[in-house]
């Protein structure tokens, strides 16, 4: 058994319960690491951060870099999936205008927001997984059934989680049946992580979740270098996955909890409810 089953089993008959807030962003400005003014390291930013705004939306995800050491920047800016094109466009202008007005002399930083992320710095950390921070969404409705939905997501999401590491695009989308409900899950990475390093920043994320969304019919843990979200409806992803393969039937992983009912059929999905945020 790895760690990252471990994790969801340790977890997994865990409830706790949690206050609607308001929606919040994070930023982060690294003091240490200041520029000058007139120094060339502000205008290799620029042209980073310009870089990133021109070429984002395209794909939903970008890097950029200007200069020459020490001297160099770069920048990187991933969209959530699921968000419309003009979203992302939108959401990256946002965040390099906040972040130009939230730390206007460090030499590295990081926003994350609801529809994107971003940072820079004047080291390259392309491959680096960063979790550190996460913002998470729960749905204030709870599963009617919670024995079974548990079971269910802990199956889905193991699914993600072991496919998303071989996709090119670091992004798959499945679903997953229960009684009279079907559960949309989808995971994303930013595509220059190896491996290893998506691996360990979903498990990071995953136990985020486990803390409070585990119960709830829809969730959104989001962080600097992976996604994760599950709706009880279809989710519109505006950039292309990888279709995970079907997850195996539960009882060939996880014994159900005693009592639940392993029949599974296809529904229609059910609406949405409004989103509280974890703290």
């Amino acid at each position: 058994m790895d760690s990252l089953q471990l994790t969801f089993l340790l977890c997994l008959t865990q409830v706790f319960s949690f206050t609607k807030c308001q929606l919040q962003n994070i930023t982060s400005c690294n003091s240490a690491i200041n520029f000058t003014s007139g120094s060339i390291f502000p205008v290799n930013l620029n042209l980073t951060l310009a870089s990133l705004v021109a070429n984002a939306s395209i794909s939903g995800f970008a890097t950029s870099s200007f200069g020459q050491d020490p001297n160099t920047a770069y920048g990187l800016t991933r969209c959530r999936a699921y968000v419309s094109k003009e979203e992302c466009q939108t959401c990256v202008e946002t965040a390099v205008r906040e972040m130009q007005q939230l730390c206007p002399s460090q030499k590295e930083a990081f926003i994350l927001l609801e529809n994107c992320s971003l940072k820079y710095s004047n080291q390259n950390f392309f491959s680096t997984a960063d979790s550190s921070s996460k913002i998470g969404y729960c749905n204030v409705v709870k599963a009617s059934q919670p024995a079974l939905f548990q079971s269910v997501l802990l199956s889905l999401i193991l699914n993600l989680s072991s496919s998303v590491i071989l996709s090119p695009s670091r992004l798959v989308n499945s679903s997953a049946y229960m009684d009279s409900k079907t559960i949309y899950a989808m995971v994303q990475c930013t595509p220059t992580l190896e491996v290893s390093g998506c691996s360990n920043c979903l498990q990071d994320i995953i136990t985020y979740m486990l803390t409070g969304c585990n119960l709830n019919e829809g969730s959104r843990i989001l962080s600097l270098s992976c996604d994760l979200r599950y709706e009880m409806y279809p989710l519109s992803l505006t950039y292309s996955p990888t279709p995970a393969p079907s997850p195996p039937p539960l009882s060939s992983q996880y014994p159900l909890p005693s009592g639940s009912n392993s029949t599974t059929n296809s529904t229609s999905p059910s609406s949405n409810g409004n989103d509280f945020l974890l703290q």
